[in-house]
């Protein structure tokens, strides 16, 4: 290790050093017992920067963390990791506002995409998890359960137009018996099997409207190949830590979840 500066002889409380470590970073602030410690700024090689509190050669209190693409990260840490309230921006213009806990998203929180949608809700693990309220740019939104990025136990699904589903879902598919009720709203109780209506249970409300027809408002408005199975989503792909350095365990700003 190779001292840059240093103006205060180590171990002294409330020291203040600035040091270049092995692998080309740069650190500068409070230092106390040889660590990092108390307020400081380090500066890795390819532009990524923290600023804020240590403890003990960790990051660990209130930080802020920026990289080179833009995105960055202002919250809590705990021993190293982003654990408790903080907020994430990736360069894309996405943006989560909730809970994080080793370094992933995993509590309440708040998932905005650059696109315009938007999920409030549970998040385990970087997945959408449990129960939350899912909104798109079109006028759609989902209210229920969610296992892993996909709609999952019981859930309404509402359309722009007015008319809704609410019952069942198994892996992001309307599946088992649930109700549909039109934009005039009229209700009837039917049964699906994989996203796709199989029968009517009970009957038609009024004869010689769009409910009695089976092609008329029908489950299966729901986009093609459903919503968290469309062209492109990858649910894998939530932001991850990445092994960049030792101390600045991040989260990665080239992903975001469900397209």
């Amino acid at each position: 290790m190779a001292d840059v500066h240093e103006v205060f002889e180590e171990g002294e409380t409330n020291a203040f050093c600035e040091r270049v470590f092995p692998d080309g970073s740069k650190y500068s602030g409070q230092w106390r017992n040889s660590m990092r410690d108390g307020t400081g700024v380090h500066v890795w090689p390819d532009g990524a920067r923290y600023e804020g509190q240590w403890e003990q050669g960790v990051q660990h209190g209130r930080g802020c963390e920026r990289w080179p693409d833009g995105s960055e990260y202002q919250g809590q840490y705990q021993a190293g990791t982003k654990s408790g309230a903080g907020t994430f921006r990736w360069a894309d213009g996405s943006r989560y506002e909730g809970e994080f806990a080793a370094n992933e998203i995993h509590g309440e929180g708040l998932y905005m995409w650059a696109d315009g949608r938007r999920y409030q809700g549970q998040w385990v693990n970087f997945h959408m998890e449990g129960r939350g309220r899912h909104c798109w740019p079109d006028g759609r939104v989902y209210a229920g359960e969610y296992r892993r990025d996909q709609k999952h136990g019981k859930g309404r699904l509402s359309w722009p137009q007015g008319d809704d589903y609410d019952g069942p879902w198994i892996d992001g598919k309307q599946h088992g018996i649930g109700t549909y009720r039109n934009a005039q709203n009229m209700s009837r109780e039917g049964e699906w099997q994989s996203g796709k209506r199989i029968r009517w249970i009970t009957a038609a409300p009024q004869a010689g409207k769009d409910m009695a027809n089976p092609r008329a408002k029908d489950s299966t408005r729901v986009p093609p190949n459903s919503i968290e199975n469309a062209a492109g989503h990858d649910a894998a792909s939530m932001p991850s830590e990445t092994a960049s350095t030792k101390d600045s365990a991040r989260v990665s700003p080239n992903s975001t979840p469900e397209r």
